[in-house]
């Protein structure tokens, strides 16, 4: 049995910048990268042209797995995924037994992204988007299993997940707890 709050090693940014870009700019280059057994915090981006978003990661291209990571505080000040943006709709993302905490961005506290996103056996908590997906906000596909949303507030929309992807499969998950600011509108809670 493993103990998911033990990291060894740790990567910390002290919000100098993001900690990981991948995949480059060449259309026709797509990397795989696998990250496992690491803590990853204090990732920072501001806005720069066309990647303003991603504090810890950003994946310009490539398929990405993430296995017993641990991401906390992490900020993205311009765009969405306070820990990791999926920028490639292309794209597959893999994440397991991993835990995201106290991440934030504008949209997507935690993960966004436009292409496919497989979710187990992981806990989003205490993230925080200013606008909308608390915790995640996805655009593609997107697979939660085994998982738990707990805590998480976004300003306007979808205090825990905010999806607008043409799938998305939840099961065996527990979201609670997740909260919204007030979007204005009388009567609508937009997914809290």
């Amino acid at each position: 049995h493993r103990d998911h709050l033990k990291f060894e090693p740790g990567i910390d940014a002290q919000e100098i910048d993001r900690i990981f870009h991948i995949g480059p700019n060449n259309p026709s280059t797509r990397p795989t990268v696998q990250i496992d057994n690491v803590k990853m915090m204090n990732g920072y981006v501001v806005f720069s042209p066309g990647e303003g978003a991603g504090g810890g990661i950003f994946i310009r291209k490539g398929n990405t797995s993430f296995h017993n990571i641990v991401m906390t505080d992490n900020f993205a000040s311009a765009g969405a995924g306070g820990a990791i943006f999926q920028y490639d709709a292309d794209s597959e993302m893999t994440v397991e037994d991993s835990t995201f905490s106290n991440n934030e961005a504008i949209a997507a506290g935690a993960i966004g992204g436009d292409g496919v996103l497989n979710v187990s056996g992981s806990t989003f908590s205490y993230n925080e988007a200013h606008n909308s997906g608390g915790a995640i906000t996805h655009q593609g596909p997107f697979n939660l299993t085994n998982s738990t949303i707990y805590g998480n507030s976004a300003g306007q929309f979808g205090g825990g997940i905010d999806g607008g992807g043409p799938v998305t499969n939840i099961s065996h998950s527990t979201i609670a707890f997740n909260k919204i600011g007030y979007s204005g509108i009388p009567n609508d809670n937009n997914g809290g």
